[in-house]
């Protein structure tokens, strides 16, 4: 049984991050500055002729209710609305729940329990959120792992989450974090989806799919990041964890500039050798989790990368036209109704409004 942090932590939506995902991405927000994500509804049909419509952490929440790997379950996020619209939910939950304000400063005694420098803990970085969490878990008073989920990815099944865990057993010894990545199965429909690439490597793992893509002439398997992961955050060096999440904004050049400069603080990255291999075609799984488990790791722990056949666990909601009508699909799939898909196209035909207009030019300061 494992403990897990459920991240429903939210930064403000700057003016600068949305420009950055629309022009880099080529996504659009219709996503309101003072809306909290977590708390969005979505609407899920239960057959042709009823439906229901919940928070979107709700729908995690219930398949961690289900999951018979679960204990206890702490929620980091905003404390005052999460209890208003998740109360009832929790009432009748056979799990414990714990919901934790994300505006709650960490104390001194926590940052150097776990060697971690305030600038890097502030407000509600992923960082802080992270910890806040784990102090909070019965798996911090055991000194044990713990699962970290987040709040706004519906497609993590309960399926997922206890086969995730029971494979990921194999590896808790020697690993400080072991990270799952989504193997992916029809590389056209989710990238004209996502309009995000796959990061695809050579699967010398013994988990292995016989429906997942794999390219012609490298004979790479196509994965997505998922959205877990279980660590021991003892054994992390949490200073690098906003850095490494932002990794995936990669695509856009100032994550990049960003990231590659905080990188250059960690001699033992080897960034340009994952790179070169990475582009040659020949990086492999091992071989890459070797290399990042020299930046993230203490205590000769090493970083292990899991490969799952969940597709679905990769999909999460930025705010976006997009990322609203895979998770629209998801939640209804075959059960759709005619109303449904005209209101899917109203939607693709505004979308096609807004690629049409020019792409602001970003705003530069001296």
């Amino acid at each position: 049984m494992v403990s897990v942090v459920l991240m429903a932590g939210q930064q403000p939506i700057t003016k600068e991050y949305r420009e950055m995902i629309e022009r880099d991405y080529r996504e659009h927000y219709h996503y309101k500055h003072d809306s909290y994500k977590p708390l969005k509804e979505f609407r899920a049909r239960v057959d042709r002729k009823t439906f229901t419509q919940k928070p979107l952490i709700q729908f995690t929440m219930e398949k961690l209710e289900n999951a018979d790997s679960v204990d206890d379950i702490v929620i980091v996020g905003d404390q005052e609305k999460l209890e208003e619209r998740l109360d009832p939910f929790i009432a009748t939950s056979r799990k414990r729940y714990k919901i934790i304000n994300q505006y709650e400063p960490l104390e001194d005694h926590v940052l150097h329990e776990f060697n971690v420098e305030r600038k890097n803990a502030e407000q509600t970085s992923i960082c802080a959120n992270g910890l806040r969490g784990y102090i909070s878990t019965e798996a911090y008073k055991n000194n044990d792992y713990a699962l970290f989920m987040a709040s706004d990815s519906p497609g993590t099944s309960t399926e997922c989450i206890d086969e995730f865990i029971r494979n990921a057993a194999e590896y808790i010894p020697g690993s400080g974090i072991v990270f799952p990545f989504a193997n992916m199965k029809e590389l056209p429909k989710w990238r004209h989806a996502f309009h995000r690439k796959y990061l695809f490597l050579i699967n010398d793992t013994k988990h292995k799919f016989k429906d997942g893509f794999r390219t012609i002439f490298t004979k790479r398997d196509g994965y997505r990041i998922s959205s877990m992961l279980l660590a021991d955050p003892k054994r992390l060096d949490l200073n690098l964890i906003n850095t490494c999440y932002s990794l995936r904004k990669m695509l856009s050049p100032m994550v990049q500039e960003s990231t590659m400069e905080n990188l250059k603080k960690y001699p033992q990255f080897d960034a340009p050798s994952l790179l070169t291999r990475y582009l040659s075609g020949k990086l492999s799984i091992k071989e890459g989790a070797g290399i990042l488990s020299k930046m993230l790791c203490r205590d000769n722990s090493k970083l292990t990368i899991l490969p799952i056949r969940h597709s679905d666990s990769s999909i999460d909601y930025d705010g976006t036209i997009e990322d609203e009508g895979m998770i629209d699909d998801l939640l209804n799939g075959e059960h759709k109704s005619w109303l449904d898909k005209l209101s899917r196209l109203v939607k693709r035909a505004a979308r096609f409004q807004l690629d049409l207009k020019p792409f602001p030019e970003p705003e530069l300061s001296y």
